[in-house]
């Protein structure tokens, strides 16, 4: 099966569509990942404040 030039550039921005969802999906979960990290995360000089 041979594929026609439009063919392969309709290929080809879809690719590229495709990827560019997959990097702003990663990106939203790497900061949904940070957010939730940061929200437990306990700061030191709360820690040597509480314990004085």
């Amino acid at each position: 099966m041979t594929c026609t030039e439009e063919s392969k550039e309709h290929i080809k921005y879809t690719f590229h569509a495709f990827c560019k969802v997959v990097i702003r999906n990663a990106k939203y979960t790497a900061l949904r990942d940070w957010s939730r990290k940061h929200k437990r995360e306990i700061s030191l000089e709360y820690i040597e404040f509480v314990r004085d």
